[in-house]
């Protein structure tokens, strides 16, 4: 009070530069503040234990439902994608979503990828940066500069899906007696990096800039894609992993244009062990568990899928399915499965029932020991793909009267560590039962043990 007295008592000389120094000492603070809030920042939180366990619950069944899309590391976290951040929670069973364990942010740049290799968690930005951070306590172990994304900024929408599930460009792969690599790409180039690392190991240009095809990686040790532009020559290339080694492959009786869909991939269309291509109507499946595609008829149907070294289709009953060897396509085994909804299971009812045709029996995914079919009246089944054989069963419901409800679709579908993590939507031109981000529920992703 005694200053601010002086100084409106002052002459005048003195009020203008005392009020002159005042707005100076204001405006410096402020551009302080915005400087420490705008400028370009990385924000590591990290976690040094203690960790949870891997999943120990007993027996099949619903664990919680999720916002957010999750990848698991280590068979202990959750990891999630959001539009700045990438974060971990756990375990990996947990109902809900929690605090996180660690988070991982870079300002202003938006994520525009999230992948899982082993331990580590790999993380790529809109400037192009990639970055390897420790799965569990969330230390960064390495940073390197890729090749610039498809992806201005964040796809992944509320849940994150895209991000994780399939993210543009960024691929894992695990090579026949090799170490873990990434893979990241754009319109104009594609790049082996170590996953463990972050070191680059080689690096290819494209001959003619925006003419691939999304692509994937592969069991038996490649990068697959299309050359849209091909003219005279094999459209599909098949890139080394380990040494960026390009070869070009025609497909038998394949004529452009070629669509090709990785099957049965892991998270971000990674380690596919086979393909499917789609030309001039016909569609043909091929393995890709060698160095170069075979191929596979049992993989010719569209709901096909690989579990193991055994191929599951659908039989000519809709609630059969039958298996034959990957190699060499010897029956192995058929099953009838059980369609018979449990007693008490809400019936499906209107619009999103009405008028379609939803099979008895649907493939869904497929992990190490394990193949997962959704059946009628939201059940979860897990079979065996060696025999056979049911391992569990359980119906996809929460348990409370109003989100008891089974009559949505699949969107994405991951399964790893014996969960399986299915995304609900409603079923084309249903009004009901969605929320305003399209999705079947407000919590839009289900998790089950199997």
């Amino acid at each position: 009070m005694g200053i601010r007295r002086f100084v409106s008592s002052g002459p005048r000389w003195l009020r203008i530069t005392a009020a002159t120094a005042l707005a100076a000492g204001v405006i410096a603070g402020t551009a302080a503040i915005a400087v420490r809030v705008l400028a370009p920042a990385e924000v590591s939180t990290t976690q040094a234990g203690p960790f949870p366990a891997a999943s120990e619950q007993p027996g099949p069944g619903v664990r919680g439902v999720l916002t957010s899309a999750p990848l698991v590391v280590a068979g202990q976290l959750r990891i999630y994608a959001a539009t700045r951040h990438v974060r971990a929670d756990g375990p990996v069973d947990a109902k809900t979503e929690r605090s996180p364990y660690w988070s991982y942010r870079r300002w202003p740049e938006q994520l525009v990828g999230v992948v899982v290799t082993g331990d580590t968690v790999v993380s790529r930005w809109s400037d192009g940066q990639l970055v390897g951070l420790d799965g569990l306590t969330g230390e960064v172990r390495w940073r390197t500069p890729g090749p610039d994304p498809v992806d201005s900024g964040y796809i992944g929408g509320r849940t994150g899906a895209d991000t994780v599930y399939r993210p543009h460009g960024l691929h894992t792969a695990n090579p026949p007696g090799g170490d873990p690599v990434l893979i990241a790409g754009n319109s104009t180039e594609v790049r082996g990096f170590d996953a463990a690392t972050g070191r680059e190991l080689w690096r290819a240009q494209y001959d003619r800039p925006n003419c691939r095809a999304t692509g994937f990686t592969t069991t038996g040790g490649a990068f697959l894609t299309v050359d849209v532009c091909a003219t005279g020559e094999p459209p599909v290339e098949l890139y080394d992993v380990t040494t960026g080694a390009m070869t070009r492959w025609q497909p038998d009786g394949a004529r452009k244009p070629l669509l090709v869909t990785g099957v049965s991939c892991a998270a971000a269309a990674s380690d596919c062990p086979a393909v499917r291509i789609l030309s001039a109507g016909a569609r043909h499946g091929w393995s890709t568990a060698g160095p170069t595609p075979v191929p596979v008829p049992a993989l010719d149907p569209p709901t096909a899928l690989v579990a193991g070294d055994t191929v599951v289709a659908p039989g000519d009953d809709p609630t059969t399915v039958v298996a034959t060897s990957l190699d060499g396509g010897a029956p192995r085994w058929s099953r009838a499965v059980d369609t018979t909804a449990p007693t008490g299971t809400p019936a499906p009812s209107g619009p999103a029932v009405a008028g379609l045709s939803v099979p008895p029996v649907r493939l869904l995914a497929s992990q190490p020991g394990r193949l997962h079919l959704l059946v009628t009246g939201g059940q979860l089944v897990t079979l065996d793909p060696a025999t056979g054989a049911e391992l569990s069963r359980s119906v996809l419901t929460v348990g409370i009267t109003n989100r008891q409800k089974t009559d949505w679709q699949p969107g994405h579908v991951y399964a790893e560590a014996g969960l399986v993590c299915i995304e609900r939507l409603p079923h084309e031109g249903d009004p009901e039962g969605t929320d305003p981000g399209g999705f079947f529920v407000v919590q839009p992703m289900i998790l089950a043990g199997t």
